[in-house]
């Protein structure tokens, strides 16, 4: 029976996880507090070491980085995607999986929207998104099986805040129209590395979203009209953005996975049926 290790089991490790069992098979997870973990999940603590913990295991059907920092500083970053990442390479089961560490596309600098692949290397101006890009590098030099998956920003069954404050009346969005946001359901997150797990179609870098970025005026207005909700108002951005670009996902789709949510629409249209809402008209 395959096993999986899952290292940070929030939301998408879980929910991964969670797709693994459906297929009858085992998932080993580990999560910053215990307590949180998914119970029916086995837990391992890394409290003596990552490599005494699993020093029984000779290997993995796959192995799935998705730990997040505890706050928000360059160190917290660091704790995660320097201290435990690099401790994580040196164990031997891990070395001899397949491994998928969860990245993002702020680890790009700004591409002015313009359309871009895996080899636009403008490396990022945010410090913390500069750790997630050394990441990447030390990644690449030292695992032979592994890719970093650069997510756009996820939205799903648990993570739909964009439709709830419309529905609640409560309508804005941040006023950048020509900034371009790239989006991805987190069915396809988890359906596209179950993919790249089982093809060992590992690139050193992949972009995972969606076919169509989009300016969050876009997809409130589009929310709006077909579902009767308020017409949202303009706010100016609380913080500067980590730059706008359209980031192609053509290098996922030559792997052959296909996308069971293309773009925004076909994601939020499946949301809004799940919490009740009709289409206008």
């Amino acid at each position: 029976m395959r096993e999986w290790f899952i290292v940070g089991c929030g939301w998408l490790g879980t929910a991964f996880g969670r797709s693994r069992l459906q297929l009858g098979e085992r998932v080993l997870a580990t999560r910053r507090d215990l307590s949180l973990l998914a119970p029916e999940f086995s837990s391992v603590s890394f409290a003596r070491g990552a490599a005494a913990a699993l020093s029984d295991r000779e290997s993995f059907a796959g192995v799935l980085f998705a730990a997040g920092p505890a706050g928000p500083s360059v160190a917290e970053y660091q704790a995660v995607y320097e201290d435990l990442l690099n401790e994580l390479l040196d164990v031997p089961a891990i070395s001899r999986s397949r491994l998928l560490v969860a990245s993002s596309t702020a680890v790009i600098g700004d591409a002015r929207g313009a359309w871009i692949d895996e080899g636009y290397a403008v490396p990022p101006a945010s410090p913390t998104a500069r750790v997630i890009y050394d990441a990447e590098r030390r990644l690449a030099s030292h695992h032979g099986s592994a890719c970093a998956l650069r997510f756009g920003g996820l939205y799903g069954p648990g993570r739909s805040t964009l439709l709830k404050t419309l529905i609640l009346g409560q309508p804005s969005y941040t006023h950048q129209p020509k900034h371009f946001v790239n989006r991805v359901h987190l069915a396809d997150c988890v359906g596209a590395m179950g993919h790249l797990f089982i093809t060992g179609a590992l690139a050193p870098e992949l972009f995972v979203v969606d076919d169509e970025p989009a300016s969050q005026l876009s997809v409130v207005t589009w929310l709006a009209e077909q579902y009767g909700l308020p017409t949202p108002i303009a706010r100016e951005p609380r913080r500067p953005n980590n730059g706008s670009k359209r980031c192609s996902n053509a290098r996922l789709k030559a792997t052959g996975y296909r996308f069971r949510y293309p773009t925004f629409r076909e994601g939020y249209a499946a949301l809004a049926a799940e919490l009740g809402l009709r289409r206008q008209g």
